[in-house]
């Protein structure tokens, strides 16, 4: 059987679609012809490429503390907190806003994604000591105004979905006066 623009097919050998660039095996053939091969250069391009994303991410964990040195208390309290089984995860970040007048603040933000739906007292627990871990952890808090604590429930059920959040933003002496410090793990 030929196909219009096609050359006849050769019994046992995939069939050629020029318009995809794909070939189509027909059950029952006895066999087909091997399917052709990347070059050579390919495969070295790839691997080198595989092996590069490989070294840079372990590269990752080292240069990017060095390169900004003001990230490391952020990192840390970072991987205190995501090791809370509570959370699917934590992010911490600092946020610099300018405002009028060529001043700026700044923000410590503290976002947690909790596992199911907490109760006002867990949720008032959370956001507390996520601003008493952040006191803690961080030796140079006064640099900051203030520390955004933000408790996410949500779910997604393919119908339908929720997204539900307790944002909590306070200075620190505010911080201070409300939470205990918890103990630096």
């Amino acid at each position: 059987m030929q196909s219009a623009g096609l050359p006849a097919r050769q019994p046992g050998a995939a069939e050629p679609v020029s318009l995809c660039g794909t070939y189509v095996i027909i059950p029952g053939d006895d066999s087909a012809v091997a399917y052709p091969r990347a070059a050579r250069l390919q495969w070295l391009a790839s691997g080198a490429i595989v092996v590069m994303s490989i070294g840079l991410a372990g590269l990752g964990e080292n240069i990017i503390p060095q390169a900004f040195p003001g990230l490391e208390p952020v990192l840390a309290l970072q991987r205190q907190l995501d090791g809370d089984a509570r959370f699917f995860t934590v992010g911490v970040s600092s946020q610099t806003v300018t405002v009028g007048g060529g001043g700026t603040t700044r923000t410590l933000v503290v976002d947690g994604w909790y596992r199911g739906m907490p109760s006002p007292a867990e949720r008032a627990r959370i956001v507390d000591g996520f601003a008493a871990a952040a006191l803690a952890r961080f030796p140079d808090i006064d640099e900051y105004d203030f520390i955004l604590v933000q408790v996410t429930s949500a779910y997604d059920l393919g119908i339908a979905r929720g997204h539900i959040s307790y944002r909590d933003n306070e200075t620190i002496p505010t911080w201070r006066a409300r939470t205990v410090p918890a103990p630096v793990t």
